[in-house]
């Protein structure tokens, strides 16, 4: 035997040894084993108390026990070190060994059929000579006691229970709860019933109750003309009782059912009325015909049993278990009903949103719908049905066929606060206490950077020369608003306003213009913000001051840095611009209360087929300091792109540190220096960097106030063939007085485009994503 077998029988009989309480116990095991008692699996695991253990970390392991079709069987292969082969392993002590083999009974699948883990096994011997019958299939091994012991157990670790592992997952998983029902890993107590049932051993039921184990019934006696007890002696008729229930599963004794009962269709009639017995069956055991009332007391089943396996029988040779599996079908929805829903959300015009196209594949609906809205109109479009699908339904199908959504994710809540919070939730110590501190130091910048703006506005209001602006984009809106159910399935025309709040006089002036005039991009925001410097700022106004939010790529840009520039060169009597931003997250502008009084004015506007019907309805939505209304025509949209060729867009200031424009919130133009830049990441900072757009290179630089700017769109923006081909099937429901104002349509040109759930186009989403977003 070589040196791997002699570790193992130490190992056994030191921890064989430590168990010894008294000399009796000692003894008495000695007899046992020099009597050659012979234990075979089938007592192992009547013996064992089913606990499994975690075996993983265990050094020594002998792998790949396989089950045989009889559960007392087992046949060992593959094991890890070669053993010799030629002598037995005898087994004749019980007190360690449940504690080793019980995982080996204690895995089993679906059907009630063992898995067989990879275990070790560690058997104790004290005499060479006692071996194991017909337990084990192959040749086992015969081990000696001349071993050495030194530290061999030493380098075992003790097995883990499943409820230290399920306490320790648990402990992990803090803070990641998982929705559902819980899984019941511990003991598997419905596996552990549903197997002892197959084996007709007492368990206990899901109601907490002790079921006992089937008897055979050996005083039974059997008075029919047959006289089956009479030719069946009770030994017989035991025999197939324990020959029945040691199948050990239900599809083996549905089989063996199957096998004993031949069915046919019934031979005769006895009785005038329609009879519901169909077939007739002859009960077979021992090769002898019985009656059906002895073949049940025999096999300890009711008729259910036979007629479930017979069932199963007839309708196909698999007996499988079916009982507590998926089955369904009932409650199943209707295909038809399926397509008709799916068709009816397909028909409404779906957008993408450019503040997500890197983070998600969803689309987006009209801002003005909902499930609730959609189902409506869904029943609205089918009004004599009335086997209609309900809305839990149509919600289920939303969900689960498609990724739509109802508004872009453009979120009012600052990311870098709610990310603060979650960490000072999940961190302890001074990990908590450092995160605080950047938390209170990111609020305190924010809050610095309003009062700041606030200060301004105070200022244009106290100093002449100076002016203070603020400018945001609104959301867009529909063109026409028309309160019919048809407009939720077409595309409208999308109107665009730049809110601008004047400082120094408290007022607010709106820029409106149309999809096909402009885009929504930095040198239409820009255009908008010349327009009003060139005719509303005078003398002796010389400082202007504008905030906006940090949409980078949209305010945050260097064409418009190029606009104003170009605009100040251009003024009478400006001398400087300084763009300012507020913090991401926290920008909240007076633009922004004003756009919610003129939505609240909108809400009670229910037709609205024209620009100038909303120029109107914006005028009337405040009674003091009635807001202004500026119309944007394509003239008034102007390219800076004749700037950019005349400039070096640098990414580094004079002392070549780097400039990160997303994290800039100042940015003064001198009009004396046109080409320098002073820019700032933090207001307060005392020293800005400079910035030079200047070319390099010998000879005369152009002068930046010679450069004329072009029209963005002399041809107009081009719309999508789909939108086009909606405006012009809403025309029957305009009114013939507002029909002149969609002449334009008969001229725009259609192409083949993703539309925006914003309103930005092609042109506008790359051109922020050459500039940057926040």
């Amino acid at each position: 035997m070589n040196s791997r077998a002699q570790k193992l029988v130490a190992m056994a009989r030191d921890e064989h040894l430590c168990n010894k309480n008294d000399e009796k116990e000692e003894s008495e095991e000695e007899e046992s084993s020099n009597n050659g008692a012979v234990t075979t699996l089938a007592q192992l695991k009547q013996d064992s108390h089913l606990k499994r253990h975690n075996t993983a970390s265990r050094s020594l392991t002998y792998k790949h026990f396989e089950r045989d079709l009889s559960y007392n069987d087992l046949n060992v292969s593959n094991i890890e070190e070669s053993i010799d082969t030629s002598q037995l392993i005898h087994l004749d002590d019980l007190d360690i060994v449940p504690n080793n083999l019980s995982s080996m009974f204690n895995d089993y699948d679906d059907e009630g059929n063992e898995i067989i883990a990879e275990i070790e096994v560690v058997a104790s011997t004290c005499n060479t000579d006692n071996v194991v019958q017909d337990s084990i299939d192959m040749p086992a091994t015969q081990l000696t006691e001349n071993d050495n012991q030194s530290n061999i157990l030493n380098c075992i670790e003790q097995p883990q229970s499943i409820r230290e592992n399920a306490q320790q997952l648990e402990r992990n998983n803090i803070g990641r709860p998982k929705r559902g029902r819980k899984r019941k890993v511990e003991d598997q107590p419905r596996k552990e019933r549903k197997r002892r049932a197959n084996v007709n051993e007492k368990y206990i039921n899901a109601k907490g109750k002790e079921v006992l184990p089937k008897e055979f019934d050996s005083t039974y006696h059997c008075d029919c003309k047959k006289k089956c007890t009479t030719i069946l002696s009770v030994d017989s008729r035991k025999q197939v009782f324990d020959q029945f229930w040691s199948l050990g599963s239900f599809e083996g004794r549905c089989a063996f059912i199957c096998g004993k009962v031949t069915q046919t269709h019934k031979a005769r009639t006895y009785t005038s009325s329609n009879s519901k017995r169909i077939y007739s069956r002859k009960y077979m055991l021992c090769d002898t015909e019985i009656c059906k009332k002895t073949f049940l007391k025999t096999l300890g089943i009711c008729q259910s049993r036979i007629d479930v396996a017979m069932q199963k029988n007839n309708r196909s040779s698999n007996f499988k278990d079916n009982r507590g599996t998926a089955s369904g079908g009932k409650n199943k929805i209707n295909e038809d009903d399926i397509n008709l829903i799916v068709g009816h959300i397909d028909s409404f015009p779906k957008y993408i949103s450019h503040y997500c196209r890197g983070k998600t594949d969803s689309r987006y609906l009209n801002t003005e719908l909902n499930l609730l809205k959609m189902y409506d109109l869904f029943k609205a479009k089918y009004p004599t049905n009335e086997n209609l699908p309900s809305l839990a339904t149509y919600k289920k199908i939303f969900y689960e066929k498609f990724n739509l959504r109802f508004k872009a994710p453009k979120s009012d809540t600052c990311k870098t606060c709610d990310t603060f919070a979650a960490n000072i939730k999940s961190l302890t110590g001074t990990e908590a206490e450092e995160a605080k501190k950047q938390r209170d130091l990111h609020i305190n910048k924010a809050s610095e950077l309003r009062k700041q703006m606030n200060a301004d506005l105070n200022l244009a209001s106290e100093k002449n020369t100076v002016e203070t602006l603020t400018f945001d984009m609104q959301k867009t809106h529909p063109l026409p608003k028309i309160p019919t159910n048809i407009a939720y399935y077409k595309r409208q025309l999308n109107l665009y306003n730049l809110g601008i709040y004047i400082g120094s006089s408290k007022r607010s002036i709106f820029n409106l213009w149309l999809e096909n005039e402009g885009g929504k991009g930095t040198q239409e925001v820009g255009s908008c913000l010349r327009k009003y410097i060139l005719n509303n700022i005078k003398s002796p106004v010389t400082d202007l001051i504008l905030w906006a939010d940090s949409c980078g790529g949209q305010n945050r840009s260097i064409k418009l840095v190029l606009m104003l520039i170009h605009t100040m060169q251009h003024h009478t009597s400006l001398q400087s611009i300084t763009l300012r931003f507020l913090l991401s997250g926290h920008s909240f502008l007076p633009n922004d209360a004003n756009f919610g009084v003129i939505e609240s004015q909108l809400k009670t506007q229910q037709r609205l087929y024209t620009l100038e019907d909303y120029a109107e309805s914006i005028q009337k939505s405040k009674k003091n300091k009635k807001f202004e209304v500026s119309r944007m025509i394509p003239s008034d949209m102007l390219s800076v792109r004749p700037l950019e060729q005349a400039i070096t867009n640098r990414k580094v200031d004079s002392a070549k540190n780097k400039v990160n424009w997303l994290k800039l919130h100042e940015i003064v133009i001198e009009k004396p220096f046109p080409y320098i830049l002073k820019v700032k990441t933090d207001i307060a900072q005392e020293d800005a960097q400079i910035v030079n757009l200047e070319k390099a290179g010998k000879g005369r630089k152009p002068a930046l106030k010679n450069i004329n700017l072009p029209e963005c769109w002399p041809n107009g923006k081009s719309l999508s063939v789909e939108k086009l081909k909606d405006l012009k099937e809403l025309m029957k429901l305009i009114p013939r007085d507002a029909k002149p104002f969609y002449d334009f349509l008969k001229h725009t040109p259609g192409v083949s485009i993703d539309e925006d759930i914003d309103g930005y186009h092609v042109e506008d989403i790359e051109q922020l994503s050459e500039d940057g977003e926040d």
